[in-house]
């Protein structure tokens, strides 16, 4: 994400998975000689860029779009794949041995017919394993935005870039789960 160099020329905000561990990540930083004017703990627009800094990020693995809203994103398109194979192989197996079965009872008469049941059962198989994991690897991801949505923020800002790579080491030994730099790189 950029943001205006004027307002904040080296910044990184990094997120932990709670109150107590941002707070002891904040604490280092003070040990290490960060003042505590170039340190935010749990401020709002640090949580606003880390929500603006994931909207790009999810944005940028989009896959499929008609336009402006996303219809799959790559973890999406990964999921509804390995639901296309895994479906799409056990349902033509399932359709084989119906096919077999059924021209054994009588039921079809042409043993060709088995090769339709095999396909049309594993065509079946491949659209319910595409749907089925897609919306899994959705529902993956929504639980990863609603985790991410509980954690809290640690802002710090450097005057040089040697400042800022000091302090994200000292932000990822704390145990940070994100850090995001708004100049436009992404840790």
């Amino acid at each position: 994400m950029r943001t205006d160099d004027a307002q904040q020329p080296n910044t990184i905000v990094a997120t932990f998975a709670d109150a107590h561990a941002a707070k002891r990540a904040a604490d280092r930083l003070r040990e290490a000689g960060f003042g505590p004017d170039r340190i935010d703990v749990g401020r709002d627009t640090d949580s606003k860029q880390v929500g603006a800094a994931e909207q790009v990020e999810e944005r940028d693995h989009i896959v499929m779009s008609p336009g402006p809203v996303p219809v799959a994103t790559e973890s999406m398109v990964k999921g509804g794949g390995l639901g296309i194979v895994s479906g799409g192989l056990l349902f033509a197996v399932a359709g084989l041995v119906i096919g077999f079965v059924l021209v054994a009872m009588g039921v079809l008469d042409d043993p060709a017919m088995v090769g339709v049941t095999t396909l049309a059962a594993g065509l079946f198989g491949a659209v319910a394993g595409m749907v089925i994991g897609a919306g899994k690897k959705a529902a993956e991801d929504k639980d990863e935005a609603l985790h991410a949505a509980g954690q809290t923020p640690v802002g710090v800002s450097a005057p040089t870039a040697e400042e800022l790579e000091r302090a994200e080491t000292i932000l990822r030994e704390a145990g940070a789960e994100r850090i995001d730099h708004f100049d436009g790189r992404q840790a």
